[in-house]
Parts: structure tokens; C-alpha cells; sequence
């Protein structure tokens, strides 16, 4: 399963927020700087979706646990480049 870093962060911030506040958050936003002639900021609003959040986060988190316990290193992309 192939989980982007950006879920698994946002997932992984929703549920301490709701850990440590006892609340549900409201929603997710990430904001993208577009890199043009005029930059510009981009806003993508998430609604909070417990459940679906909840069960991507913990599959994600076997998937890596799993691939620990088979030695199955996988570089990450942006490890590799930086280390050229």
C-alpha cells in the first residue's frame, strides 16, 4: 500500500489533535506554494473523516512495521537524491 507522506502527516496530526484536546478536529488544510512567474499560495481544504483517516494511518503504519521486520529497506526518493 502506497500512502503519500502528506496523509500520513495530516492523518498522524489529526489524531494527536484529538488525543491531547479531547476534540474532533474540524478539517485538514494544506497549503501549497505554486512556484510561477507570480507565485501564487494554494489552499486545499480536507474535511476530517475519523474512521478513514484512522484506518489509513494504522495500515500505513503495519506496512512499515512489516517491511521492518522482513529487512525490506526501501530507499526513500528524496534520501537518494540528496545523498548523490
Amino acid at each position: 500500500m502506497r500512502v503519500s507522506s502528506t496523509l500520513v502527516a495530516s492523518d498522524s496530526y489529526g489524531l494527536l489533535y484529538r488525543e491531547s484536546t479531547g476534540e474532533r478536529e474540524a478539517g485538514v488544510e494544506l497549503h501549497h506554494l505554486v512556484k510561477t512567474k507570480v507565485p501564487r499560495l494554494v489552499v486545499t481544504r480536507h474535511p476530517s473523516n475519523l474512521e478513514k483517516q484512522k484506518k489509513r494511518l494504522f495500515q500505513s503504519i503495519e506496512s512499515f512495521v512489516d517491511g521492518v521486520q522482513r529487512e525490506d529497506w526501501v530507499a526513500s526518493p528524496g534520501f537518494a537524491v540528496c545523498c548523490l
